[in-house]
């Protein structure tokens, strides 16, 4: 399974916005669980504040997990930013990577 078809399994139960899947925090939170089962990485959770006609990112609600410092367990640090997010009002979009199972990606 790729980030592309593993995202696509959640995109009911979030919004699009700019080509984005926004989920809110328990979803991306499922999201982020899911990925840990299926060996994909996650590289990144951005949060945002949505309006009707608007869509905002909110700088402080950003947590990279890509580039030189890639972390040994992503999923946990994903995990916890979200957990801290549950009652936030935001939706995040969650940046995920390649199977980390797959020898030849």
């Amino acid at each position: 399974m790729t980030g592309a078809e593993l995202e696509s399994g959640f995109a009911s139960r979030g919004v699009r916005r700019g080509g984005l899947l926004m989920l809110p925090p328990a979803d991306a939170l499922a999201l982020v669980r899911r990925a840990r089962a299926e060996g994909i990485a996650v590289l990144g959770v951005d949060g945002f504040l949505l309006g009707p006609d608007s869509t905002r990112p909110v700088p402080g609600d950003t947590l990279d997990l890509s580039g030189a410092s890639i972390p040994a367990d992503p999923w946990s640090d994903a995990e916890a930013f979200l957990e801290r997010r549950l009652d936030s009002g935001l939706h995040f979009e969650v940046v995920l990577g390649q199977d980390l199972t797959d020898p030849c990606p």
